[in-house]
């Protein structure tokens, strides 16, 4: 089956005064310390190109 198949086209929608705030917590479970990376990638699409979309929310 194609990833394509199984995309559900979602939006979730933020206004221009909203923050984000994320809460992360990473575990190593070696002796050794390590360094890691997180990485977030956001897009923005206005509001007039998400017609068919459905609204996501944060639970």
């Amino acid at each position: 089956m194609d990833l394509t198949e199984k995309t559900i086209k979602s939006a979730f929608p933020v206004n221009p005064a909203d923050n984000f705030v994320a809460q992360i917590e990473l575990m190593n479970m070696e002796e050794a310390p390590k360094e890691v990376y997180y990485t977030v990638d956001y897009e923005y699409l206005p509001a007039k190109a998400l017609d068919g979309f459905k609204h996501a929310k944060a639970l």
